[in-house]
């Protein structure tokens, strides 16, 4: 009789948390959803919401390490989170939308979804085991916190859109997806010459969709010109009433295929001078500072066994990623570790938290909470090398003009280490860095 108490005690126990668990996201996203608050879309990150998420994501971090510690020391597999290929590709035809309304709805549908335990683990103050939670196997596990990572991450990205708003918004000036929707049109031409008599008595042949769809369009193009909406459709109609929509369309081409190129080379202020080529081997020799002095501020005291693994486990994934993904065509990017920082081209830091970045084409900061061994942090290394390099981000983030609140997202090459997540290294690359590099000898 006591057991069943016991048990009865512990189950409500349970259910009460997740109740609350639950309803404090609904709650949230009722609330938040229902008021368009700037100030809210503003400091999201610094609510009751975005804190809970941003301190949870980081403590399944800490818990993916822990049991991954453990199943090493016994020589079992590791939980990783991604399998090199999994789609999260955004192409201009299919963007992804992130915003805080978004964001606490993808939470409440995931909370509806995840067993108890996993939560209470997460949003409680109790400290992560070593072992992923009973009655949960390792895929079920994986799913669970690949899907509450996204949206982690969806918050931190979300918290450099507050820091630099104004910039994201006009950020949207580069939107190229106008110009494909009328670069992909069949007839584009005679498209113009119908549009140029849909303000006369002129019957034309057109639905209202294709008119609609092709005024935004071209609007959408006028707009990268940072000038406004309003100007835009004012030019549009004065261009069908002169019968000369196609001018605006080719006056405003060279903006679009600009932004379009821009990301694809390497700009004057991003070349890395302390990178040089060696044509006769056919190599790009980057000077890389020892991570010796990183690990150092971060692990255990020098000379020690764990101080030796850490240095090597660090150098080696460094050296082994990036070598790994730039050679092509007989190059090769070689990484050569020196403990003189005024010669080294970059260097390696650890950061609180789990997140990557590249500082001025010469500091990657990686989050210690990243786990080695996950594909998606191989893949991460090797994207922001290619900053190191000089290559821009080819994906494009703006604040969404029809819904503020949010920011559009998409891929400009779908292939591309520097555009998607799981983009490779490619030739149009390889030749540009040959081309910025090649007086380096």
């Amino acid at each position: 009789m006591l057991r069943f108490i016991l048990n009865s005690f512990i189950f409500l126990n349970f259910f009460f948390l997740n109740f609350i668990l639950i309803n404090n996201f609904i709650g949230s996203y009722a609330k938040a959803s229902t008021v368009e608050n700037r100030d809210f879309i503003l400091h999201f990150t610094a609510s009751d919401q975005g804190k809970k998420i941003l301190s949870a994501g980081e403590k399944l971090h800490y818990w993916i390490q822990l049991i991954n510690e453990k199943r090493q020391k016994q020589s079992e597999p590791v939980v990783t989170l991604y399998v090199e290929g999994d789609a999260y590709v955004y192409g201009y035809e299919n963007p992804y939308f992130l915003g805080p309304f978004l964001i606490l709805s993808k939470m409440k549908s995931l909370m509806d979804e995840m067993p108890q335990e996993m939560q209470e683990i997460l949003f409680s103050a109790t400290e992560p085991p070593n072992t992923v939670p009973k009655g949960i196997n390792d895929e079920v596990f994986a799913s669970l916190a690949r899907s509450f990572k996204r949206i982690y991450l969806e918050v931190i990205s979300w918290k450099d859109v507050e820091e630099n708003y104004e910039f994201y918004r006009d950020r949207a000036t580069r939107d190229v997806r106008p110009y494909y929707l009328l670069k992909k049109m069949n007839g584009l031409e005679q498209k113009f010459v119908e549009l140029n008599k849909t303000l006369t008595n002129e019957a034309y042949n057109l639905s209202e969709d294709e008119v609609s769809t092709i005024r935004k369009a071209l609007v959408g193009m006028c707009l990268a010109t940072r000038i406004s909406i309003n100007i835009c459709e004012e030019e549009l109609d004065t261009k069908i009433k002169n019968k000369s929509v196609e001018s605006m369309y080719q006056r405003y081409l060279y903006l679009a295929e600009y932004w379009i190129k821009f990301p694809f080379r390497i700009q004057p202020g991003k070349r890395n001078s302390r990178i040089h080529l060696d044509p006769s081997q056919k190599q790009i020799i980057v000077p890389f500072y020892d991570p010796i002095f990183e690990v150092k501020k971060n692990y255990s005291k020098e000379g020690s066994v764990d101080f030796n693994y850490q240095v090597e486990r660090v150098r080696n994934f460094i050296k082994e990623n990036i070598e790994a993904e730039f050679a092509l065509n007989g190059w090769q990017v070689i990484i050569q570790f020196t403990d003189d920082y005024d010669q080294a081209a970059v260097e390696f830091q650890f950061v609180e938290g789990s997140y990557a970045a590249c500082q001025n084409t010469s500091i990657i900061r990686m989050g210690k909470l990243e786990s080695f061994d996950d594909a998606y942090t191989k893949w991460t290394i090797q994207h922001e090398f290619g900053h190191v390099l000089g290559f821009e981000d080819c994906y494009l983030r703006f604040i969404d003009r029809e819904n503020p609140s949010q920011v559009v997202y998409y891929s400009l090459d779908e292939k591309n280490l520097m555009c998607a997540i799981w983009g490779r290294f490619n030739e149009t690359m390889l030749k540009e860095i040959i081309s910025t590099y090649k007086d380096s000898l």
